[in-house]
């Protein structure tokens, strides 16, 4: 019972409901904030399926670029994703393009630290690192994907014999060193697979297997295209091949 006076008080029956309404007004806040955040429709994609979609009449095949790959902002197509974050530059003219393969007489001279800041000043001294700690002396080896030939050189220095590099662009290689270093563009490495099956004593690749699948350098759409390159360089090691 309410009694009025100088003073308010309630019953102690009401005292007791007092922690239920509580609850109840802090419950119905946060489901306000909930559904007025996004946050539920930023659910509903990142719980979404792997799905195809395939709207193209006659055909059972999926289409690759309508396949959903997931990023940290939820799921999205690979279309979308290529369109928005990665192009086709491989015949543009002013996209990234290979560099420095007629100077490695000079680069062989230069430092770990020198070499490095030619790519990537911090990052890349731990491929030399993991080299000199796995001496590479009289070992031939491949090198997925490169721009200039830093990896190369680091595999040089730590006494690699010889070093096929697979790269989409077509690479001049300073003669004094084409006993030692050679290339393939790789729809021609898939094409003589057979021939380098197995026969390569350590692999190298440094921010290249990622871009696989992606159509940046004209190669087909894949969206497990990274995976399928580990597959590849993992069939063109010898047993107990090394790995960089």
């Amino acid at each position: 019972m309410f009694r009025l006076g100088s003073a308010t008080r309630l019953s102690p029956s009401c005292v007791r409901f007092i922690p239920l309404f509580a609850v109840i007004f802090l419950l119905v806040i946060s489901f306000t904030v909930f559904k007025s955040s996004g946050i539920e429709k930023y659910q509903e994609r990142t719980n979404a399926p792997y799905v195809y979609i395939n709207h193209r009449v006659g055909l059972s095949e999926p289409d690759l670029n309508e396949y959903s790959v997931k990023t940290h902002k939820g799921y999205v197509s690979l279309n979308e994703l290529n369109e928005k974050y990665y192009f086709n530059d491989k015949n543009s003219g002013w996209g990234d393009k290979p560099r420095n393969w007629d100077r490695i007489s000079e680069i062989m001279t230069y430092s770990k630290k020198q070499i490095a800041n030619l790519a990537y000043p911090v990052e890349s001294e731990s491929m030399y690192n993991a080299m000199a700690a796995n001496r590479l002396d009289n070992l031939t080896g491949v090198v997925v994907g490169s721009m200039q030939p830093w990896v190369e050189v680091y595999a040089l220095k730590n006494g690699a014999k010889k070093i096929l590099t697979v790269e989409y662009n077509k690479l001049t290689i300073q003669p004094e060193f084409q006993d030692r270093l050679s290339s393939i563009l790789p729809v021609d490495f898939v094409r003589n697979w057979e021939k380098y099956a197995g026969t390569f004593d350590f692999a190298a690749s440094f921010s290249s297997i990622e871009h696989s699948g992606l159509g940046r350098y004209g190669d087909p759409m894949d969206p497990i295209g990274d995976l399928r390159e580990m597959l590849k360089i993992k069939c063109m090691l010898k047993p107990g091949g090394r790995s960089f």
